[in-house]
């Protein structure tokens, strides 16, 4: 047990972030053989299904275990139910590790893994990629500004405007500033950060005008219908 690693969500938050672009793509590569390993290469029938548990209170817990030859383990995750006013908290939970034989090896805070992760899974297809002067996503929580770190940390010199599409004003305000920081800081893109109310009495004007003259539209939250008409992305390949 003397090996055992504990990392805290600000640790994991620290080794991200501060990736160079080199060692980004290198996890982006991860990733993409694991997509191809899982979908043609044998592992699906080696991974448990996950499972979920949902409270009458609107909590969600997921259950994702997980095997290899080298590693085995387990990530729960406990989406909280939501607040009066519709806004939920961020996503908390655990990844528990253990080596081949089942000893245990680490034990790290969920949060940041799942934004990044699932981030980076996005980030295989948006690599293909010809043109990303303008993008939009939908959402304003984690997945919203790891989606942002990972495209500034690939691709920031090619990015002119990122547009965020949600309802809630205070949200994106504090995401924008977050990551304006966190640019400054790190990537230098010259990109601007903008915003799109869905409670705007203009919204369907707004968007319509966006989507017109897009390069990639990014989905970070469910939603139960449709987010926009999709002849809206009608146009010439560019």
């Amino acid at each position: 047990m003397t090996d055992v690693q504990f990392l805290t969500n600000d640790v994991v938050h620290e080794l991200l972030i501060n990736l160079s672009r080199d060692e980004t793509v290198t996890f982006q590569n991860t990733i993409e053989q694991t997509f191809e390993d899982f979908s043609i290469g044998g592992e699906r029938k080696y991974q448990p299904d996950p499972t979920a548990a949902n409270r009458p209170n609107g909590q969600r817990t997921l259950f994702r275990p997980f095997t290899s030859d080298t590693s085995v383990g387990a990530k729960l995750v406990v989406e909280p139910a939501p607040k009066p006013d519709g806004k939920k908290d961020p996503l908390h939970g655990i990844l528990i590790l253990a080596d081949g034989m089942g000893n245990f090896t680490g034990v790290m805070a969920a949060e940041e893994v799942t934004g990044y992760r699932t981030s980076m899974n996005v980030m295989v297809p948006f690599s293909w990629r010809k043109h990303v002067d303008n993008i939009v996503i939908f959402g304003g929580g984690m997945q919203a500004l790891w989606h942002t770190r990972l495209i500034l940390t690939l691709r920031g010199s090619e990015v002119k405007t990122i547009t965020y599409v949600n309802p809630f004003k205070d949200q994106v305000d504090t995401l924008i500033a977050k990551v304006s920081q966190e640019n400054n800081a790190r990537w230098k893109s010259n990109c601007t950060f903008n915003f799109i109310n869905t409670t705007a009495p203009d919204f369907q004007q707004q968007i319509e005008a966006r989507l017109s003259n897009i390069d990639c539209v990014l989905c970070t939250t469910p939603s139960k219908k449709p987010l926009f008409s999709c002849s809206l992305l009608e146009k010439p390949e560019k």
